[in-house]
């Protein structure tokens, strides 16, 4: 992901090409129709790539980071980050309003399966030897992770797809976000990260004067 964002061409090639190597030496096995298929289908990948993003801007948006045009402009960015991990960009969503249409065309043929009830239950209620607060931590930012899905995957998994939880997870993540800044300090970031975010206060400022 860092690379992705901040590091130069040749760096997001060669990422890219180890990424893709890995995908084509991948299988998976559908036990509903005995089948063994390519991890690098492009319907799987176009998933996870939709599924990614939707998160990030879905997030962002109710943290009050990002608006609507921003928004959109985010996912058209990230037509090329699909592209490179082996999507046609001709069918990858480039605006909100083409994702949420992807996510109305693929939620008939999505349905609860023993390995995702298994990964959100294991993340719920982590098991292993990790210590009590590891496990509390783990638990209570998963039940958040959980509590930003849509209403209807909320649903899928059994659990409320009511308004008053989209409207108390928004509410969080806003409360969350100067704490997180807190957290993750300016001088924790790769010094790419630090370049970026010097140049997003300097438009910023910039902004600013030209407003002023």
């Amino acid at each position: 992901m860092e690379t992705r964002t901040f590091g130069t061409l040749a760096e997001v090639e060669r990422a890219a090409a180890r990424v893709r190597g890995l995908h084509a030496k991948l299988r998976g096995y559908d036990p509903d129709t005995g089948r063994y298929f390519r991890i690098d289908e492009p319907s799987g990948l176009l998933w996870v790539h939709c599924a990614e993003i939707d998160s990030y801007v879905d997030v962002g948006r109710r943290a009050g980071i990002v608006d609507d045009a921003d928004a959109d402009t985010y996912v058209a960015e990230n037509v090329r980050a699909a592209e490179i991990l082996g999507l046609d960009p001709a069918i990858v969503p480039a605006s909100r309003a083409e994702l949420a249409a992807y996510f109305r065309r693929v939620r008939p043929e999505l349905r609860m399966t023993d390995e995702a009830r298994r990964g959100v239950g294991g993340l719920l209620q982590p098991r292993g030897e990790a210590p009590r607060s590891v496990k509390l931590a783990i638990s209570t930012v998963a039940a958040a992770a959980v509590a930003t899905l849509p209403r209807w995957a909320r649903r899928i998994y059994g659990l409320p797809g009511l308004p008053t939880t989209d409207l108390g997870t928004a509410l969080t993540l806003r409360a969350a976000r100067p704490a997180v800044r807190m957290l993750l300090p300016e001088s924790s970031a790769p010094p790419r990260m630090q370049e970026a975010r010097r140049q997003i206060r300097a438009a910023a400022l910039a902004d600013l004067g030209r407003a002023s």
